[in-house]
């Protein structure tokens, strides 16, 4: 991120996990598909977080500063330019927008953007399973449970670490069976997630298997590392560290959600759409060495995968797209110094940080059919300025 102010210390706040936090039983298990647990329902686990008043900048005695921010668009002005309003977004819940849909949403993590997408996606009415590697990462689960008397239904959570899945052979030798399925390729964790949204159709419609088809409709990657360094002395590990989370994990996920949308039963209905959080670090930041090269590197493959749908498949309705906001008020970026975050909002003309729901309630509004279809393949900046959106985010406890 930019203006960082510090020598850079190595830090990792992966996927917004806080491994301190007490994890009480997770009731009523199902059988795992792919990678990790799933969990068909939750009754009492972490849902506390990092949850803080977002930083904004005092621009007192910086006319030239505040008069370039003014001038630029404001958050209500960009997110209505992606066609997101408070009123579209408090239309799209009452009228249950997106019953019988199932998305994904890999990063839900105790007071994440990940969270507060799949809390919104379940507040219009879809299934939705969550992916973290702790279990703190299901709480999103007793927000959606607050929302609507069978919240809980229409929501699952995985436990998996998607740094850890490939592209290589799909099968594994196993010493009893012989060849099975390799839980940790990206196809057949996908495959679990599908499945296991199946079954949460089937259980909550009351329905046969044989007449509920699986579908996956939507996917987010609300997930990343970051280890804060200057680019001119990098170590080769600390920077594929953060390439592998930040770009290589995300774009496996991507590849296979996308082969998945294409394929004819898959497509029948469905309009497909991915969505990826990249970073307004994506442009260049100092001592961000490994994190602005990952996300520019996110944000390219994007750009050029759609760019390949166009020329060949112009007429597929499938999108792809990243979004890109500055500073989040997050536990991702607790550490950070108020010096260190108005250096960043500076740098980024922006007068405030973001909060975990505006981001949450756009990324749950980018993988439905609300989202304009000249938005694909696009970074989607996204910066704070003026106040603070208020879409009506579910409130629960």
């Amino acid at each position: 991120m930019p203006g960082f102010a510090e020598a850079p210390r190595p830090i990792d706040h992966s996927l917004h996990v806080d491994a301190q936090m007490p994890v009480r039983p997770i009731e009523t298990p199902i059988p795992s598909f792919g990678s990790g647990e799933i969990f068909s329902r939750q009754s009492d686990v972490p849902t506390g977080g990092n949850t803080r008043e977002p930083f904004r900048l005092d621009l007192t005695g910086q006319p030239e500063v505040a008069e370039r921010i003014a001038s630029l668009p404001t958050t209500t002005e960009q997110f209505a330019k992606l066609g997101l309003t408070p009123e579209s977004a408090k239309e799209a819940r009452e009228k249950q927008q997106l019953a019988g849909k199932v998305f994904l949403v890999i990063g839900t993590g105790p007071e994440s953007m990940g969270e507060a997408a799949a809390v919104e996606l379940a507040a219009r009415g879809g299934y939705v399973i969550g992916v973290t590697r702790s279990e703190s990462g299901a709480g999103f689960m007793t927000k959606a449970n607050g929302i609507a008397e069978d919240g809980y239904k229409r929501t699952s959570w995985i436990s998996a670490d998607i740094t850890k899945l490939h592209t290589g052979t799909k099968k594994m030798e196993d010493p009893d069976k012989g060849r099975i399925d390799d839980p940790q390729h990206v196809d057949n964790f996908l495959a679990g997630v599908i499945n296991a949204g199946q079954i949460m159709r089937v259980s909550a419609e009351m329905t046969d298997i044989k007449d509920t088809p699986a579908r996956l409709d939507g996917v987010i990657i609300a997930c990343g590392t970051r280890k804060d360094m200057f680019m001119s002395m990098a170590s080769d590990e600390d920077v594929k560290t953060v390439m592998e989370g930040n770009f290589h994990a995300p774009l496996r996920i991507i590849q296979a959600a996308y082969r998945s949308m294409r394929r004819p039963e898959q497509r029948q209905g469905i309009v497909g759409r991915v969505v990826a959080l990249s970073s307004k670090a994506h442009e260049a930041a100092p001592s961000q060495g490994g994190y602005g090269p990952s996300k520019a590197a996110l944000n390219n493959a994007v750009r050029s995968l759609i760019m390949e749908q166009q020329r060949r498949s112009p007429d597929s309705k499938l999108t792809v797209n990243a979004v890109s906001p500055g500073l989040v008020a997050t536990g991702f970026v607790n550490d950070l110094t108020d010096e260190m975050r108005t250096a960043v909002l500076v740098d980024t003309d922006a007068d405030r940080e973001l909060t975990a729901e505006e981001m949450g309630v756009l990324m749950a509004h980018m993988v439905t059919e609300d989202l304009p279809a000249e938005i694909n393949g696009m970074p989607n900046d996204i910066l704070g300025r003026g106040e603070v959106v208020d879409f009506g985010h579910p409130k629960t406890a």
